[in-house]
C-alpha cells in the first residue's frame, strides 16, 4: 500500500510511474511500467497578518491613521481584505480621511483593502477625562482572501488622550490638572506628558565643580610659567658666555701636555 502526500501549498496535476516484480534482481521478471496520474485539489490557506497585536496612541479630538500589514500564503493571485470583527466602544472607524462626517462609518463585517489605512476617530464621551489622562479603546480585525479563508482575529488597541500635555513649566498632577512645581523642586522636560518635577540639587555640591575646573587650569598655568622661566634662564647664560669670549687675535699657551713623559719614551725620535 502506497501513501502519497503532496508538498505544502501544492496543487494541480501530478503523477508517478511504477512496475511490478517478484524478483527485483531479474529484469526478465519485472512487469511493464504503469503511470498513475491524479489531480491535487486546490485548498486555500488563511493569509498571515503582519502582527498579532497593534498599539496606537491618538488624541481624542483628532483622527488617527492605522495601517495594518499582511501577506498571502497560497501560490495563486489573491485579493486580501481586512474584515472588522468587533468595533471600538469609544470611537468610530472609517475607510477614508479628512471629511469624516461625509464618509460612511465601518461596522462589523465591513471590509478594507490591504494597503489602505483604517481611520479611527474618538468621540466626545459624556464624562470626558481630565487633561492628559488616557482611556483605552480597541477593535479587532481579521485578514481574509477572496477564497473566504481568514486569519485569526487581531486586536488593535488605541490609547487616546483627551487633550494635549501641560505647557512648560506646568506639569500634570495626579488629579489631572496642570500645576507648577513646588518650591523645593524644579521642572524637567522630556516626560511623556510634557514634563515632571525633580528634586533640586543641593548648592553645597557646586564647590566640587569649581575645584574640578580650577585645579587643571592652575596646573596648566604653572607649567607654562616654568617653561618661560627656563627659556629666560637659558638666554641669560648664553649671553654671559658670549660676553666672556676674547676678541681679536688669540694666542694659545700650553702649560702642560697630558702623559708627556710616556709620549717622549714612546716617540723618542721626535724632536724636543
Amino acid at each position: 500500500e502506497l501513501t502519497y502526500k503532496p508538498y505544502p501549498l501544492m496543487f494541480g496535476n501530478d503523477s508517478f510511474t511504477f512496475a511490478l516484480s517478484d524478483c527485483p534482481s531479474d529484469y526478465l521478471r519485472i512487469s511493464s511500467k504503469y503511470t498513475y496520474n491524479f489531480t491535487i485539489a486546490f485548498a486555500s490557506h488563511p493569509p498571515l497578518p503582519g502582527s498579532d497585536f497593534v498599539h496606537v496612541v491618538a488624541k481624542q479630538s483628532s483622527a488617527v491613521s492605522i495601517l495594518l500589514n499582511g501577506t498571502a500564503v497560497d501560490f495563486v493571485p489573491e485579493v486580501l481584505q481586512w474584515v472588522i470583527v468587533s468595533a471600538p466602544s469609544s470611537g468610530v472607524l472609517y475607510s477614508n480621511c479628512c471629511s469624516l462626517a461625509s464618509v460612511e462609518a465601518l461596522h462589523v463585517n465591513h471590509t478594507v483593502s490591504l494597503g489602505s489605512p483604517i481611520w479611527y476617530q474618538g468621540v466626545q464621551a459624556s464624562a470626558v477625562p481630565r487633561c492628559g489622562l488616557q482611556f483605552t479603546d480597541s477593535f479587532s480585525v481579521k485578514l481574509c482572501n477572496n477564497f473566504q479563508s481568514c486569519s485569526e482575529p487581531r486586536l488593535v488597541q488605541i490609547d487616546s488622550m483627551s487633550c494635549s500635555s501641560c505647557p512648560r513649566p506646568y506639569v500634570l498632577s495626579t488629579e489631572g490638572s496642570c500645576q507648577l512645581c513646588p518650591s523645593d523642586m524644579m521642572y524637567e522636560s522630556g516626560a511623556a506628558l510634557g514634563g515632571r518635577c525633580v528634586a533640586v540639587t543641593a548648592p553645597a555640591s557646586s564647590w566640587w565643580i569649581v575645584v574640578t575646573i580650577a585645579v587643571p587650569a592652575g596646573l596648566v598655568v604653572l607649567l607654562l610659567l616654568g617653561v618661560v622661566a627656563m627659556f629666560c634662564r637659558f638666554r641669560a647664560q648664553r649671553r654671559r658666555v658670549l660676553q666672556s669670549v676674547p676678541q681679536g687675535e688669540v694666542a694659545f699657551v700650553f702649560t702642560d701636555i697630558q702623559n708627556s713623559t710616556h709620549l717622549w719614551e714612546t716617540y723618542a725620535e721626535m724632536p724636543d
